[in-house]
């Protein structure tokens, strides 16, 4: 499927969210709703939005670091951003095209730098996690649902620490005539995966992931502020974080439906007014995945324009 498809169905897929959400609401206390918000605080909550993508920048700069890749600063950022673009594909699995972008810049393998991928997605569900236990921890909900989540990637992440049982299981695999020949693309990959995952590796990027999600998790708040809805930070951080792991493990391109919803739901369950609840998710969202989306396609273009005057 080409980028532009996908580019134009994430972008429908975007506005019948948004219109389902107008008719719960009811469009004319949404309209409402939105006229009394205060714009002014809209440059603050989209400079925070900035905050977050640059502090994920850092992230993918020091992974890119632990396993010996260093690309000059500005096609590192292309990179990145053009990364972005990939919201759209479920579960953001089409982030997995940086490592392309890499190899086709400076020939670094594949199995090098996919781990790079990977260790950002299970960073920022274990910073949205560590933001949301703190939601569960203050208004006495139930973990059941973030437990379930994240003891399947403890218990990976645990069990790839095991070398002789890993590579055990790799001298089977060599033996599988199929895969024989990427025998030693997946040890790299492996042994990648695994220095990423050690402790201090990943505890950094978890605690970048906390303070970049938790600039967003700001910016929710301040949307809620311009609806003048008395909500506190530590709601508005629980409310902003649990949706979006909801939204996240659902898989579904940007988390759409599933976000939008869950970040109502859960509104309403804090007494904010149902007009309210539906604008000021409609406005987080316009702030953080469509602010975000269309810059990452402005890198992306670049990109693509400084690919073609190389090939000249």
């Amino acid at each position: 499927m080409s980028l532009s498809r996908s580019l134009w169905q994430f972008v429908i897929a975007g506005m019948v969210v948004t219109l389902l959400l107008s008719v719960y609401a009811d469009l004319d206390d949404l309209v409402a709703a939105l006229h009394a918000f205060e714009w002014w605080v809209l440059p603050l909550i989209l400079g925070l939005t900035l905050g977050n993508q640059l502090l994920r920048f850092a992230k993918w700069e020091y992974l890119l670091g632990e396993v010996g890749v260093n690309l000059e600063r500005w096609t590192s950022f292309q990179v990145f951003g053009s990364g972005l673009v990939m919201i759209m594909t479920p579960g953001k699995l089409g982030e997995m095209w940086k490592s392309w972008l890499i190899r086709d810049i400076d020939g670094t393998p594949i199995s090098r730098t996919m781990p790079v991928i990977a260790t950002e997605r299970i960073s920022d569900l274990l910073g949205v996690v560590t933001i949301s236990l703190l939601g569960v921890i203050a208004f006495d909900r139930s973990p059941l649902v973030l437990v379930a989540l994240t003891l399947p990637i403890v218990g990976g992440i645990v069990v790839l620490q095991y070398e002789r049982a890993c590579y055990w299981i790799l001298g089977l695999v060599d033996r599988i005539p199929v895969v024989e020949r990427w025998s030693d693309d997946i040890r790299e990959l492996y042994q990648s995966s695994q220095e990423l995952l050690h402790i201090r590796p990943l505890g950094v990027a978890t605690v970048l992931s906390v303070l970049s999600w938790g600039l967003e998790c700001v910016g929710f708040w301040f949307v809620l502020r311009g609806f003048d809805a008395e909500v506190s930070l530590l709601v508005a951080a629980f409310v902003f974080a649990l949706s979006s792991v909801l939204g996240a493990v659902s898989l579904l391109p940007g988390g759409l439906g599933v976000t939008e919803g869950s970040m109502t739901g859960l509104l309403l369950v804090f007494e904010v007014a149902q007009a309210t609840a539906a604008s000021a998710t409609i406005v987080i969202r316009a702030a953080t995945l469509w602010f975000t989306a269309s810059l990452a396609l402005v890198v992306y273009l670049s990109l693509r324009w400084r690919s073609s005057l190389d090939m000249y």
